[in-house]
């Protein structure tokens, strides 16, 4: 069997599968924590320096995963409540807030966003989706 220290708690994380992707895939033995993660392979993954101008970032993202993005919320139409206004969503590790703003962007229903990301970065550009 094949383990892996959590990145978040640091205990350990045993093999669970194979994504899609061909990434390993791990889950952290510590039932409080249960984070899922790939391990780091390279040097430039995990934890690395953001753009500093996080809303370029973003409209570039929205740009490149637009497709992507609208296949996700035709998922989120078929799962959600139809009478349900307004949706509440929760973006935990936002990044650059990409998602949360093609779903804003694309529905035109009421969207209440609360955005996750704490970083500097993050901090000045993501309360700007609401």
């Amino acid at each position: 069997m094949q383990y892996q220290k959590c990145p978040i708690c640091s205990f350990p994380a045993q093999f669970i599968f194979n994504s899609k992707h061909k990434k390993s895939i791990y889950e952290c033995s510590n039932i409080i924590c249960g984070h899922l993660f790939t391990p780091i392979e390279k040097e430039a993954q995990g934890i690395c320096e953001r753009a500093t101008n996080i809303e370029d970032e973003s409209d570039e993202f929205l740009r490149i995963y637009n497709e992507r993005n609208i296949r996700l919320l035709k998922l989120f139409n078929k799962r959600l409540a139809k009478n349900s206004l307004p949706i509440k969503l929760l973006d935990f590790g936002a990044g650059n807030a990409h998602i949360s703003r093609s779903i804003k962007k694309i529905w035109a229903i009421s969207v209440l966003f609360t955005a996750l990301n704490p970083t500097p970065f993050a901090l000045n550009f993501i309360p700007n989706i609401n």
